[in-house]
């Protein structure tokens, strides 16, 4: 099995695919590379108006634009690698050059092809349906924003968010000890110089910390007011 990256915010997957399927999604590539230059699709439609014949390219050149026909070869085989075509005949057009489509065919087989091709795809989107979004841990991807080096940097907005910084900060107190706001102030100060008050005043909000008569204790069900 291969694997191609499926992309997804903040992280990444890989979805493996059978080798089958990844030369269908190849050959699907070169297909839409082709469809995208205005060039080969003048030429394209030129072919499938003659799709049952063998076709001479020197009867092709007076229906083309000139820039097309400057870089016919070019074209032809870009088109043949796309399935759309098979040449016949190669001729050099003088001793010494390098040799030129002469003959052509439109693949009778493309249709079955291109439908082969869009099995695949359908089939890869299947799969990454399937899959479903890939789990993001929001709260490790908040401390790593938020925070550096143990200090914040900056207070998220959300309020999810805030909760994460603060049940992180409130890891720094200790089961069983009893903090004057002082000794709060000098912990906090620490980890968010620009605002260490309002920190202090959260974490009692959200209940990581509890307060009586100037006393702050880490919030636990088997502690409570002296």
């Amino acid at each position: 099995m291969n694997e191609i990256p499926v992309e997804d915010t903040p992280g990444n997957r890989s979805l493996e695919i059978s080798p089958a399927q990844q030369a269908q999604l190849e050959n699907l590539l070169e297909l839409v590379k082709t469809i995208g230059s205005t060039d080969q699709l003048i030429l394209l439609g030129l072919l499938a108006a003659h799709a049952n014949e063998i076709v001479l390219v020197s009867d092709l050149i007076p229906a083309l634009p000139h820039k097309i026909n400057s870089n016919l070869p070019r074209h032809l085989r870009q088109l043949e690698k796309a399935g759309f075509l098979e040449i016949q005949e190669w001729q050099a057009p003088a001793p010494g050059r390098e040799p030129a489509p002469t003959r052509l065919h439109f693949n009778p087989n493309y249709s079955k092809q291109a439908q082969a091709m869009l099995a695949a795809l359908r089939q890869v989107v299947s799969l990454t349906q399937a899959a479903g979004p890939a789990e993001v841990d929001e709260r490790a991807v908040t401390i790593s924003r938020f925070m550096k080096d143990g200090k914040i940097t900056a207070m998220p907005v959300q309020l999810k968010r805030q909760q994460f910084i603060l049940e992180e900060v409130s890891k720094i107190f200790e089961n069983g000890i009893r903090y004057t706001e002082r000794q709060i102030d000098a912990i906090l100060k620490e980890v968010y110089e620009y605002d260490y008050c309002t920190l202090r005043r959260y974490l009692v909000d959200f209940k990581f910390l509890n307060r009586a008569e100037g006393i702050y204790w880490k919030n636990s069900p088997v502690l409570g007011p002296v």
